[in-house]
């Protein structure tokens, strides 16, 4: 940012913007998009769950 400030062409806007939470972006979703992100979540569950041991993944030959 330092750097940036040496040009003189550059400005750098100094506002600090608050990022929106997960649950603010969850609510502004609209439904297919809210089924997709559901899906995802549960996904990457399930690859957290098969990691730990605690679910049995199925291999390409099982589906």
């Amino acid at each position: 940012m330092e750097l940036l400030n040496n040009f003189s062409f550059v400005k750098v806007d100094k506002k600090k913007t608050k990022k929106p939470t997960l649950q603010e972006i969850e609510k502004t979703l609209t439904p297919k998009k809210r089924k997709i992100w559901e899906d995802i979540k549960q996904g990457l569950n399930e690859v957290k769950q098969i990691e730990a041991g605690t679910l049995k993944g199925k291999t390409l030959n099982e589906l």
